[in-house]
């Protein structure tokens, strides 16, 4: 038995190593030369070494983001930790009414999951068999170009102030 996992141990771990390659690894190291380089494009790629950071290290916008973004992450990940431990507690203990609170979780989890899908779907159905529409124009977001929702309005883009890119 031993020898068969030996023996067989190259055709199983392979497949994956060369997944994680191609589809982590690789992009995942461009992805790290790209931020020493100034480019347009990844073919027209220009090593400038620190510079990319000491700009955005610079940039009070992006520190104040930053430091919003930790302070946000260490107080959500506490908090959401220390609540699920309680309820974990409290469903551990002989209370009367546990069984409905773990079936109600459940049930919250199965409906969240399914019902972000469900309206959109309806929608698209709705759009296809009852209006006659074809089936690419009923995918085609037009709510995106409705001016009500401001999704062109570059006052609402957060490089709008910022001019060029470069």
């Amino acid at each position: 038995m031993q020898k068969a996992i030996k023996r067989y141990f190259p055709v199983f771990v392979l497949p994956t190593l060369i997944a994680f390659t191609i589809g982590f690894l690789a992009p995942f190291v461009l992805g790290v030369y790209l931020s020493f380089c100034k480019f347009t494009t990844v073919t027209d790629a220009r090593f400038i070494g620190l510079g990319n950071y000491a700009k955005i290290l610079g940039d009070g916008d992006f520190l104040h983001s930053l430091w919003f973004t930790a302070l946000f992450t260490i107080v959500t990940v506490l908090l959401i930790n220390i609540f699920a431990f309680a309820v974990a507690m409290l469903l551990t203990k002989k209370i009367k009414g546990t069984n409905i609170f773990r079936t109600w979780i459940c049930m919250a989890a199965v409906i969240k999951r399914y019902s972000g899908t469900f309206p959109e779907n309806t929608y698209i159905f709705f759009k296809i068999w009852f209006l006659g529409i074809s089936y690419p124009d009923a995918l085609a977001a037009d709510w995106i170009h409705d001016d009500h929702l401001h999704l062109r309005n570059p006052e609402y883009s957060w490089r709008a102030d910022r001019g060029s890119t470069d």
